[in-house]
């Protein structure tokens, strides 16, 4: 795109323009850490997943935030069944409507539990406290690798 340069009614130079279009190079930036983070989130799903096979305290570790995993994303499949409920019989024997009405009954159903949390979080203030009880079971994973590692290489 061709710069602009900009005068006021007397001449006088105000400024240039890059004729608009965006921050195109922040947005694509933007949707390469969105894409490592799903990438990075889907790999540490995948792991806790298989969270019988691991030694002891890490099964433990990887149980808890595999269920914790599926109380979180418990919504998304509560408004898929309910989506499907209303659209697969239809409520009415018009599709466009059914589809309307259970976009909006699913929609409310997967916003209702987060807002709520929200909320909750937010009045009791419990946001850090509810952020430390989430990362101390990986803080102890560490602890626990990292003191095993020294104690098998003090002993080998």
């Amino acid at each position: 795109m061709s710069e602009r340069d900009y005068y006021d009614r007397n001449g006088n130079y105000i400024g240039t323009s890059s004729g608009g279009g965006g921050d195109v190079a922040g947005l694509g930036c933007l949707l390469l850490i969105v894409a490592i983070a799903a990438g990075v989130l889907y790999a540490l799903w995948s792991a806790a997943a298989d969270y019988r096979e691991y030694g002891l305290p890490y099964n433990v570790i990887g149980g808890f935030y595999y269920y914790t995993g599926l109380v979180v994303l418990s919504p998304f499949s509560a408004a898929h069944w309910l989506y499907v409920a209303i659209t697969e019989p239809g409520l009415t024997q018009y599709k466009n409507i059914n589809l309307v009405i259970a976009l909006a009954v699913a929609g409310f159903a997967l916003a209702l539990p987060y807002v709520a949390a929200y909320k909750v979080i937010d009045h009791y203030y419990v946001g850090k406290k509810l952020l430390i009880a989430l990362l101390a079971p990986a803080t102890v994973a560490l602890a626990w690798a990292i003191l095993s590692t020294i104690v098998r290489w003090l002993f080998a």
